[in-house]
């Protein structure tokens, strides 16, 4: 293992401390960006572990040099690398954060290899456990938010086997991520091992044996335990006998269910699928709702009250006056705002803080239904900013000092308009003695009315007949200016300070992103937006130049509101609704290997909300970009040149998004294919199946089954063109052959019930070919038999009820499929293989091959044509031209009126693709030195042909020529 070192180009400009942990080969080392100061974790995991683990596996045998050790650490490692991509992948859709950076590099002495894995610093779901009591609503959320990461892990095709606290982390919008390795392949799960360093405390009892099956339920356990984690105040469950474990303490009996279901310790019994757990959690809300205060509520100590001293007991009462006047102040600016109420601060409700309840005398604040000291003694964490704001607002109204006359309160600043707010100094110093003078009158007023009449005795009168005091008009006069005065000036603070009026709002969203367009003369600096989610996770994002913008997740609920800071209240639109529609999501873009040269199947699956026609775009050999549309998920692209790369693109017909991968890499390769299959009968319960390929058959890995509906299923593995089945008995058999990464051939069907044909032989009788086999049950039937040239199917001869049929002469160097069948009967080995033998030169009626030359032409439109009718001779046809030949003698032939059969064969590199067989008469083939022929039906593939001519199974003459497009 080598020591951690600050590799290049992941490290460069950091500064890297000693490992702060180390186990079976993981190590994690502290780090800093010198550049910048951020803080981030080294992961190195060291492939082998141990130099121990090297030597062990040298002595052991199982590898019998270092080098392919090494090949196989070195593969580990790769795999490593291959998680963090898919990490990387999965990190773009929900519930997923990937490394910042990674790097695979050699260990120092040679021995192995270390994977870097950089990431920023950030708060793990184990540290907060330690340092915060979760809440309620947190903890249903990172049971929602566990269960959609798994989902999607499942959906891409993984299962994520190394869930625990320490690999969750914190977001900054209070939900929770999975940021480390665990995923294992799906499709081979069954074959796969859980590796040792994705063991702990959350991993399945199961797991236990190493050697043990993985299930598809490990997930869900450990999600469900990190639950009961959070609803047992931080503790793991203690395990009875039986492996059963206890309800969690703080949890209701259906919150309990859900959690004991998925750590139930049979996996039959759990969860089968994050996804119907986060269903359950789900409805789970929606019944019961979610608060958000601690699951185990802290203990809150009161203190001992103080004693109070003479002075202290003073100073307390002059600053219960101070307050009273300003809760007066209070009451009276909410009178002047017509009854209006400011609605308390976004935020508020999700506080630890349960309720807080100001008393009338203001002497105490009531929290969680405990009584605390007053607000200097208050413990405000917790307390969001908005809250904290409003508070210091009270606080500077309590510690004001209320003058004679009554001013408004210093913090406020009154934004009126121009023609209001241009008061001078002298206007505001009459204002206040006004103020005076209007108090004074007021007081004389009362003490008038109050005091009675009475005369020189000391007896009460009337009052209609006592004397008449002066009129104080003057004084009611200025009073009810003074009034209008502080009426005016609280219609002018509540229309144009206390109320904000929202004119206009404009949503515009697509799948992960909403922007926010108000329209408004209010402040924006004031202004914020809260997005809430369905979960009641809540996001503030600012308003600038009129916008606000969010990042959203695919279908999902979202509530805004607008809100404002300091004394004021919003009119208008304030509150709204977004549903994100669905995103697109490329589940899958494949590519198979077509049957035909050259030619690729791709095939793809999309799931979203968007029902719309695909094109797939690449670029052909000559440099232009083709276009193939598709309607049914899959385009088959032909005329690709063999050995090379080529880029295909996934693209919609509409304009749409979506993610997923939607490009696809593929080289060209000539197709290995099984063909003529057949079988012979079956001998000891054993059955044989032969097959052919197109191409050189050497070290081609091939794969052929056998099954029935009877539960017989068998595989093998050979590089032969044979392949043996045994426990053959009576009944129907598939079977089907395919080569390694190629298509499946087409499968065949045996019938072991069927009659038995046996020793299918081939034989010339003058220059015909017989065919006999043996057959061992006795039926009134004509036989009949069909033969294939080299892949070409020619034609069915029917014969009599004798086993015995005359075909045409074989043609040479050719492989004939012969084929015994029987209209009323199925039968089983009733397929051989015969290779006809090469041909000698022709030599005969005073002539050889070396007297004959071919000449190619395309036929002539006249019926009977001759030499004078060509044009000109050629090598090379168009698809869809006829071509002839004529054959030039170097001298006359001998007459003889003799059969001779004429074949005439067109091969390319891979055997006969047609022929012709006929039979003429020696002398009359020509016409003095020349003969006229037709050439078997042209090929339609463009390439390089030969044609040859035989008489009578010898060569007489051959041509090469091509085929054009």
């Amino acid at each position: 293992m080598s020591e951690p070192k600050l590799i290049s180009p992941m490290l460069d400009n950091f500064m890297m401390g000693d490992p702060i942990s180390e186990h079976k080969g993981v190590r994690c080392c502290p780090a800093m960006d010198e550049s910048n100061g951020n803080k981030y974790i080294v992961k190195i995991i060291s492939s082998p572990a141990t130099s121990t683990q090297l030597d062990a596996m040298l002595l052991s045998g199982a590898y019998d040099s270092k080098e392919s050790a090494l090949a196989y650490y070195e593969e580990i490692a790769q795999g490593i690398m291959d998680e963090v991509d898919t990490l990387k992948k999965l990190s773009d859709l929900e519930g997923f954060m990937a490394y910042d950076d990674s790097q695979l590099v050699p260990m120092d002495d040679g021995n192995g290899y270390d994977v870097y894995l950089l990431s920023t610093y950030k708060m793990s779901l184990a540290k907060f456990l330690k340092r915060n009591p979760i809440t309620h609503l947190q903890a249903l959320n990172l049971g929602l938010d566990l269960c959609a990461a798994l989902t999607v892990s499942r959906r891409s095709g993984y299962i994520f086997a190394n869930l625990k606290p320490e690999n969750v982390y914190m977001t900054t919008d209070n939900g929770f991520r999975i940021g480390d390795l665990g995923f294992l392949k799906l499709d081979g799960l069954k074959f796969a091992a859980l590796p040792d360093r994705y063991r702990s405390e959350y991993t399945a009892p199961e797991m236990v044996d190493a050697f043990a099956s993985l299930n598809t339920t490990i997930d869900t356990y450990a999600a469900g335990l990190i639950l009961y984690q959070a609803f047992n105040a931080g503790q793991l469950p203690a395990i009875g006998e039986d492996g059963t474990i206890p309800a969690p303490d703080y949890a209701d009996y259906e919150m309990a269910a859900i959690i004991l279901k998925a750590c139930d310790p049979d996996p039959e019994k759990r969860w089968e699928d994050p996804e119907q757990m986060g269903h359950a959690i789900v409805d789970y809300m929606q019944k019961n709702g979610a608060h958000d205060v601690p699951i185990v509520p802290p203990v809150v100590e009161i203190p001992a009250e103080p004693e109070v001293t003479p002075a202290e007991e003073a100073n307390a009462v002059e600053e219960q006056s101070a307050e009273a006047a300003s809760v007066a102040v209070a009451e009276a600016v909410a009178e002047v705002a017509a009854e209006e109420t400011i609605e308390e601060p976004e935020g508020a409700e999700n506080d630890t803080v349960d309720e807080s309840v100001v008393s009338e005398d203001a002497q105490s604040i009531v929290v969680e239904d405990e009584t605390l000291p007053e607000e200097n003694e208050i413990d405000t964490d917790g307390i969001s900013d908005e809250v904290s704001a409003m508070i210091s607002q009270v606080d500077d109204l309590v510690a004001h000092e209320v003058p004679e006359p009554v001013v408004a309160p210093e913090p406020i600043e009154i934004e009126l308009p121009q023609e209001i707010s241009e008061n001078t100094a002298e206007e505001a110093q009459e204002e206040t003695q006004c103020e005076e003078t209007a108090e004074t009158a007021e007081e004389e007023t009362q003490e008038a009315v109050e005091a009675p009449v009475v005369n020189e005795d000391g007896e009460e009168i009337e009052e209609s007949d006592a004397p008449k005091k002066k009129s104080h008009w003057l004084r009611y006069t200025i009073l009810a200016v003074i009034l209008l005065a502080i009426l005016a000036g609280g219609f002018v603070f509540y229309k144009y300070f206390y109320i904000q009026t929202i004119d206009n709002v404009e949503c515009i969203g697509t799948e992960t992103e909403l922007t926010i367009k108000i329209e408004t003369s209010a402040k924006e600096s004031l202004l914020t937006v809260v997005r809430t989610d369905t979960y009641g996770n809540k996001v503030e994002a600012p308003v600038n130049d009129g916008v606000a913008v969010f990042t959203l997740t695919p279908g999902t609920h979202y509530d805004f509101e607008i809100v404002i800071d300091g004394f004021h209240k919003l009119d208008g639109k304030t509150t709204f609704s977004y549903n994100t529609p669905e995103q697109n999501v490329i589940q899958t873009f494949t590519a198979q290997t077509s049957t035909t040269d050259g030619a690729v199947v791709l095939n793809f699956t999309v799931e979203g909300p968007a029902e719309c026609a695909w094109s797939i775009q690449y670029v052909d050999d000559s440099g232009e970009t083709i276009t193939v549309s598709t309607t049914d998920n899959s385009a088959t692209i032909s005329n690709l040149t063999i050995g090379k790369e080529y880029l295909f693109t996934l693209v919609p017909s509409e304009d749409i998004t979506f993610t997923g991968a939607s490009e696809l890499r593929y080289t060209a390769v000539k197709p290995i294919i099984a063909k003529d299959i057949y079988t012979g009968t079956v001998v000891d319960e054993a059955l044989t199946v032969y097959w052919f390929t197109n191409v050189d058959a050497e070290n081609v890995d091939w794969i052929v089954r056998c099954y029935n509906d009877n539960g017989y299923a068998k595989e093998l593995n050979t590089k032969e063109l044979t392949a043996t089945f045994e426990g053959i008995v009576p009944g129907i058999y598939t079977i089907d052959i395919q080569a390694k990464g190629m298509p499946a051939a087409e499968p065949i069907t045996v019938n072991t019930e069927a009659i038995e044909i046996k020793n299918i032989q081939v034989s010339t009788e003058d220059n015909r070919t017989v065919v006999t086999w043996e057959c061992d049950t006795e039926f009134d039937s004509d036989w009949s038999v069909e033969y294939t040239v080299d892949s070409v199917v020619t034609n069915t001869i029917d014969g009599n009820g004798d086993p015995r049929i005359v075909l045409a002469a074989l043609i040479p160097n050719a492989r004939y499929k012969i084929t015994v069948r029987n209209g009323e009967n199925e039968l089983i080995g009733n397929t051989a293989v015969v290779f006809a033998a090469d041909a000698e030169f022709f030599d005969s009626y005073g002539l050889t091959n070396t007297d004959i030359s071919m000449n190619l032409c395309v036929s002539p439109d006249e019926e009977n044509w001759d030499s004078e009718d060509v044009e000109s001779y050629t090598t090379a046809f168009t698809v869809g031209q006829r071509g002839s030949f004529i054959l030039a003698l170097a001298s006359y032939p001998w007459r003889s009126w003799e059969d001779v059969v004429v074949q005439i064969v067109i091969r390319d590199d891979d055997g006969i693709v047609a022929f012709t067989t006929d039979e003429y008469s020696w002398s009359n083939m020509w016409s003095g030195t020349e003969g006229v022929f037709n050439l078997p039906s042209l090929p339609t593939t463009a390439g390089d042909y030969v044609a040859t001519v035989y008489f009578n199974g010898t060569i007489a003459a051959e041509q090469n020529f091509t085929i054009e497009n």
